[in-house]
């Protein structure tokens, strides 16, 4: 996921990188290490991301965190 980032960086001038990663405390560290994106923050979540897929029911268009999903 953060190679994903960090190779998007610059690749289209016209579309902006990700705001930031969300991952769960244990990974945080992990990230931070990894990221070499520039304006590219951290964010970690200590539950959730089950509970939002709750809240919107199906995920027939979303990912498994009930977020909407981006294609390609």
């Amino acid at each position: 996921m953060v190679d994903t980032v960090n190779d998007f960086e610059g690749t289209r001038p016209d579309v902006p990188n990700v705001a930031a990663i969300c991952v769960y405390p244990l990974f945080v560290e992990t990230v931070k290490q990894a990221l070499t994106a520039q304006e590219v923050k951290i964010a970690s979540v200590a539950g959730g991301f089950s509970f939002l897929t709750d809240i919107y029911g199906s995920q027939d268009r979303r990912n498994g965190h009930g977020c909407h999903a981006r294609s390609r």
